[in-house]
């Protein structure tokens, strides 16, 4: 007598319905694992958006410029009530700012003008301004665009 070799249906039926139960535990264990790391990258991302922007903070006081004779180092000014303040602060520095596109004659190479400003948002959060300015004919601490760098900032 002849046996018949290889699987019934019924088996292929089982092994496959296994499978795709293995199967489906997998992707629901991907799945949580990718949106757990999505979750964490949201966390730590205001964290690392904070370092940085205190870290350019940090190398545009580091180079201050005294601008002598009597003027104080840095101009602040400080706008409306605690909750709804406009802040701004701005001085001169040697630290090193990409030159403008374009040719500015009075421009020292060296020496820039930046400034930060802190704006209310219609949200209740503020928004976070960062200005330069290489024009020293003018007055540097008055000129230059302010370009928005955080608008999240809470306090």
């Amino acid at each position: 007598m002849k046996k018949n070799e290889g699987f019934t249906l019924i088996e292929l039926v089982v092994v496959l319905g296994m499978f795709g139960l293995v199967m489906l535990a997998s992707y629901t264990i991907l799945e949580t694992t990718i949106e757990a790391d999505r979750r964490v990258q949201l966390a730590t991302m205001t964290g690392k958006v904070g370092e940085a922007i205190l870290n350019q903070m940090r190398r545009d006081i580091q180079g201050v410029v005294w601008r002598g004779h009597g003027q104080e180092v840095f101009q602040g000014q400080s706008r409306g009530d605690d909750d709804n303040g406009e802040d701004t602060i701005d001085f001169l520095t040697t630290s090193p700012i990409p030159e403008p596109d374009e040719t500015i004659p009075s421009s020292t190479g060296g020496v820039s003008s930046v400034g930060y400003a802190l704006k209310a948002g219609d949200d209740g959060d503020f928004t976070l301004f960062r200005r330069v300015a290489w024009d020293m004919d003018v007055d540097p601490l008055d000129t230059g665009d302010r370009t928005p760098i955080y608008d999240r900032v809470k306090a």
